[in-house]
């Protein structure tokens, strides 16, 4: 699983923001190929991470941050357009894909997200730390 992102032009990761969605490939050893892909959200998000505990392990959700805000100048370099990240959301691992409504929260694969207050901005992806006595996943 990984971030997906379709730039509409060969330079908009730099002159415009292009949102990524979490997307799964599924790949057959055998055959060296991708069996199959798809989207697992409709929502925006960036720099998703799991339970560090669970790596290479199927876990059921993830955390990532998301914009609430797109648009504007940036005053501060590439991208022209800024984008104001203040939610970390979680997300179903192991639900359909969907088709879901971002406004709506993103379909079926989102579960919950925690906003700033106003005048509050996330400036790094979500770290995971796990209680001591959880388990993995």
């Amino acid at each position: 699983r990984a971030l997906r992102s379709i730039p509409s032009t060969p330079t908009s990761f730099i002159g415009a923001y292009t949102p990524a969605f979490l997307y799964e490939w599924v790949l057959d050893p055998a055959t060296g190929r991708c069996a199959s892909e798809r989207y697992l959200s409709a929502l925006s998000c960036e720099f998703p991470a799991a339970d560090p505990r669970a790596l290479g392990e199927d876990v059921h959700c993830c955390f990532a941050i998301a914009p609430r805000t797109i648009g504007g100048p940036n005053d501060y370099g590439p991208p022209a357009e800024g984008i104001m990240i203040d939610r970390v959301v979680k997300l179903d691992l192991r639900r359909d894909a969907v088709a879901g409504d971002a406004s709506a929260g993103g379909g079926e694969a989102f579960l919950e997200a925690w906003t700033l207050p106003d005048g509050a901005w996330l400036v790094s992806e979500p770290t995971l730390v796990p209680k001591a006595d959880g388990r993995a996943g």
